[in-house]
């Protein structure tokens, strides 16, 4: 077996094969640490940053799953509150209850979260109510259009007056950078 020959590859382009061979959640688990190894580090030189990953259906799945994060936090010697894990919206509605008790258990260890991806999976608001999410991160399909189509800067303002009437954060998702708006401002 010779050396890989495709260099680095986007995540796109192995994910969907990792979620086949059933091994996303092993990823997860991987990612979880070193990131927060790296935080630990970053906190030992005196910065604190905020970390955020994402979470896949598998994970979201596991009713282990608030358990091994709360393990790789104290680990790392990472406060909870510095972890936010990332959940795509359709992930949610795989599996309601499952989903809710993990999040819940999350959410009491002190974890944001947030629904990565808003306003292009099929969830109902009556369940957005009922997740402990603090923020929405709308995708980046309808930001990087506001400029150029009236209907997705409706789109974007109807999703962050949803937010904000929720208390919740918003984080619109493009090409260059995110930009989170708390508040109300808009």
């Amino acid at each position: 077996m010779g050396a890989p020959k495709a260099g680095l590859l986007a995540p796109g382009v192995f994910l969907g094969i990792a979620q086949d061979m059933g091994v996303m959640a092993s990823i997860d688990q991987w990612v979880l640490r070193q990131s927060l190894k790296y935080c630990a580090q970053l906190m030992a030189a005196g910065k604190e940053v905020p970390l955020s990953i994402n979470l896949s259906v598998d994970s979201l799945a596991d009713m282990y799953l608030a358990e091994r994060v709360a393990a790789a936090l104290e680990d790392a010697n990472v406060p909870a509150r510095l972890l936010e894990v990332e959940i795509p919206e359709g992930t949610l509605m795989r599996d309601v209850g499952a989903s809710g008790k993990v999040l819940a258990e999350l959410h009491a260890m002190g974890v944001r979260i947030s629904i990565d991806d808003f306003g292009t999976g099929y969830s109902s608001f009556a369940y957005l109510a009922q997740f402990p999410v603090h923020a929405l991160k709308i995708d980046r399909s309808f930001v990087n259009e506001i400029v150029t189509s009236e209907t997705s800067r409706k789109i974007v303002r109807g999703i962050v007056r949803l937010a904000h009437s929720l208390s919740l954060e918003v984080v619109a998702e493009g090409r260059r950078a995110n930009r989170r708006w708390g508040g109300c401002a808009e």
